[in-house]
């Protein structure tokens, strides 16, 4: 009984990690959207750095940056580069930006009217947008498989149960191999991605 308890326990907590991480990627892009409206102002780049975030869990690195601007005599002070925008293994994609950036003293920035303290340099979206739906999903399905496997693996459901199980194990492969193959392109760092771009016009 204990066991179950903590199984289940275990599988919530994997499926509630995966909607947290697609309501994290959707909100962005919400954001995102309503952003292409936004007006745009110049901003003085304050602090610039290629962050090496590499520990005994695996590299990991991202450009940070900090830029001031004006609006209507208020100024304000920011870091976000993208919507999605985050740190990766990719060292090169971060590298691309650090030097595009350091190649700069101000940028074109993008700013909420309504909120003049958000603003983005780029209003495309970031890799980490689309990688965190696919992990979501990932997490989701998974949860949702194991869930469904310990439901019908009693003996009670036969041959049926063989044939759920079946098909529940074939699903969960093909989603494994579909985030992977998709979050493989995703972090491709010869890739000039449309984010990177924009960096290099504004």
């Amino acid at each position: 009984m204990m066991e179950n308890i903590v199984f289940f326990s275990i599988i919530s907590i994997f499926i509630l990690v995966g909607l947290g991480i697609i309501l994290w990627g959707f909100s962005q892009q919400e954001v995102l959207v309503r952003s292409q409206k936004w007006p745009q102002t110049r901003a003085k780049i304050t602090q610039l750095a290629l962050e090496d975030l590499s520990d005994v869990d695996g590299q990991s690195y991202v450009t940070t940056i900090t830029y001031s601007y004006t609006v209507k005599g208020n100024s304000y002070q920011n870091s976000n580069i993208g919507f999605g925008y985050c740190a990766s293994s990719g060292k090169e994609y971060h590298q691309r930006i650090y030097q595009v950036l350091a190649a700069k003293s101000f940028v074109n920035i993008y700013y909420d009217p309504r909120h003049p303290y958000k603003s983005v340099i780029s209003k495309s979206p970031g890799k980490g947008i689309y990688i965190s739906k696919l992990v979501g999903i990932f997490f989701v399905i998974w949860g949702l498989g194991f869930l469904i496997l310990f439901i019908f693996s009693s003996s009670d459901f036969q041959f049926i149960g063989y044939i759920i199980r079946l098909g529940v194990i074939s699903i969960m492969l093909i989603t494994f191999v579909t985030v992977f193959i998709s979050c493989w392109r995703f972090v491709d760092t010869k890739k000039i991605d449309q984010l990177t771009k924009d960096i290099r016009q504004c």
